[in-house]
């Protein structure tokens, strides 16, 4: 996992806004360190996650709907 992470920051560091790139359901990998509460990979996007907050997938849920789902309190106090 720890390689993971190191890639994924080497990537942003580069292209911050990358993070906010969705897929075709309208999820970004912001969204998805959300839904697999990876909170490594989520202080690597801290600098977007005012602007990540107000953005939603097709179904209009956005990071705080994820957090909530999860039922994990330390993710949803992050934002």
């Amino acid at each position: 996992m720890i390689e993971n992470v190191h890639f994924v920051k080497s990537i942003f560091d580069i292209e911050g806004e990358l993070c906010m790139v969705p897929n075709f359901l309208g999820r970004s990998p912001f969204y998805v360190a959300c839904q697999k509460q990876n909170m490594e990979i989520l202080d690597i996007f801290k600098d977007w996650k005012s602007k990540a907050i107000v953005v939603q997938d097709y179904s209009g849920e956005n990071m705080l709907f994820v957090c909530a789902r999860e039922g994990n309190v330390e993710m949803f106090h992050w934002f």
